[in-house]
């Protein structure tokens, strides 16, 4: 949908699915207050509409959201636990020509970002990074012989 706004898409949604539960997991700034929608926010839009939002209180790491993202297609042991259907040209064609701003570490800006960031943040809830801590040695006790 072109050029449509939060309020559009959630009218489209339940046109087409009257009787099913939705599930949303958009972009956390979608929390901010937008004066173009008469002070609601776009969760607070899908919310009203009757939609589940999940959505974490701030932003992961982009390289994180990336990176769970890449782990869902292949993990690091060759296991794919996400796939693209066929169907979905155009976030097929968003995996394909994502790319980094040259020599950086930045996502391109170029087009090609918007379904990739979409589907990112519901990969990135639902199966986020998870930080490999070493746990901390017991601590050692020193004592004194006494006599």
């Amino acid at each position: 949908m072109h050029s449509a706004n939060t309020q559009d898409l959630c009218d489209e949604i339940k046109n087409r699915y009257p009787k099913s539960e939705v599930f949303c997991y958009p972009d956390p700034a979608g929390s901010a207050r937008k004066t173009s929608a008469g002070g609601q926010t776009d969760h607070s839009i899908l919310a009203n509409n009757g939609f589940i939002v999940k959505s974490p209180r701030k932003h992961n790491a982009v390289k994180d959201r990336i990176n769970s993202y890449n782990a869902r297609l292949c993990s690091t042991d060759g296991e794919r636990h996400l796939y693209i259907a066929p169907g979905c040209k155009h976030t097929i064609e968003s995996l394909e020509k994502f790319s980094y701003k040259e020599g950086t570490q930045v996502p391109d800006k170029n087009g090609y970002d918007h379904m990739f960031d979409a589907a990112s943040y519901c990969v990135d809830y639902l199966f986020p990074l998870v930080k490999q801590t070493t746990p901390m040695p017991a601590p050692q006790r020193w004592g004194h012989a006494i006599g």
